[in-house]
C-alpha cells in the first residue's frame, strides 16, 4: 500500500473561519499590482541597513571611504530636521523626487520611521566602526580606525560590566577614563594590533600598572585595581 507523507495540514475550528480570514489576509491585496519600488521588500530600501554599507565600505576600502559616504548622509539628514523631520520631507507632494515612505500600514518604498527600528543601527557606525569596539563576556576591544581628517573620536558612557568608560582615540593612542567602585571585578582591555605601551593611572596619575606590548604579542591588558582611572595605550 503506497502511503502519502505530509509534513503540515492546516484546518479551521467550526465558527472561526471569519477570524482565521481577517488573521491571514495579505496585509497589501494584489501585491502583484504594486508597482516596483514601492514597497521596502520589493525594490525599496531600509535605513538601518546603511550601518551595514557603512561597516563594508570601512572593512573593504577603509576610513576614508566610510566618512565620505557617512557625510553624505549626515548632509541628508541635515536636510530632513530642516524641513520638519521625515514624514514632511518626504511628502506626497516630493514622492516623485524622493520617494514613499513606508510605516504603519501602507506600502511605500522607504523604511526609515515606526516599526523600522533597525534605523537605530545607523550611529553605530561609530562605535563599532570607527572607533571599533566590540564586546564579549571576558573583555571588551576597541580597535580604532580613524579618518586622515579626524584628529580624534570621543564616546562617552560605555558600560562594561562593573566599570564605565569615556574612550578618546587619536591615530596613535586610546585613552579610557575609568569610574567603577571599590566592589568592581577585573575586565580585559584589548586593543588593536600591537606594538603598544600601555600605563594605568590613579586618580594622583600614580602609576599603577606599565605595561609593553611587543609587535605579534596578544595586545591584552588586565585592569584588576578599582582605583584605576586613566588607561592610557600609545604606540612606541
Amino acid at each position: 500500500m503506497k502511503k502519502t507523507r505530509k509534513a503540515f495540514v492546516m484546518s479551521v475550528n467550526p465558527g472561526q473561519e471569519k477570524e482565521c480570514e481577517k488573521r491571514h489576509r495579505p496585509t497589501w491585496p494584489e501585491p502583484e499590482k504594486i508597482p516596483f519600488g514601492w514597497q521596502v521588500q520589493d525594490g525599496g530600501s531600509v535605513f538601518g541597513f546603511t550601518f551595514h554599507d557603512l561597516m563594508a565600505r570601512l572593512r573593504t576600502n577603509g576610513p576614508d571611504d566610510a566618512w565620505k559616504r557617512l557625510e553624505e548622509i549626515l548632509i541628508w539628514f541635515g536636510e530632513v530636521q530642516q524641513a520638519g523631520g521625515y514624514r514632511s520631507y518626504y511628502s506626497a507632494d516630493k514622492a516623485a523626487e524622493r520617494g514613499t515612505m513606508q510605516g504603519g500600514g501602507p506600502p511605500e518604498g522607504l523604511g526609515i520611521d515606526q516599526e523600522f527600528y533597525e534605523s537605530l543601527l545607523a550611529p553605530l557606525i561609530i562605535t563599532e566602526g570607527f572607533l571599533g569596539t566590540s564586546v564579549s563576556p571576558d573583555r571588551i576591544r576597541f580597535a580604532p580606525q580613524l579618518p586622515k581628517d579626524w584628529p580624534s573620536l570621543e564616546v562617552g558612557r560605555i558600560q562594561y560590566h562593573d566599570w564605565l568608560l569615556n574612550a578618546k582615540a587619536t591615530h596613535d593612542s586610546l585613552t579610557l577614563d575609568l569610574k567603577a567602585d571599590m566592589k568592581a571585578r577585573p575586565i580585559q582591555v584589548e586593543l588593536g594590533p600591537s606594538p603598544w605601551q600601555v600605563k594605568i593611572l590613579d586618580t594622583q596619575n600614580q602609576v599603577l600598572h606599565d605595561q609593553t606590548i611587543e609587535k605579534k604579542q596578544q595586545p591584552t591588558v588586565t585592569v584588576d585595581n578599582p582605583a584605576s582611572r586613566k588607561f592610557v595605550a600609545t604606540r612606541p
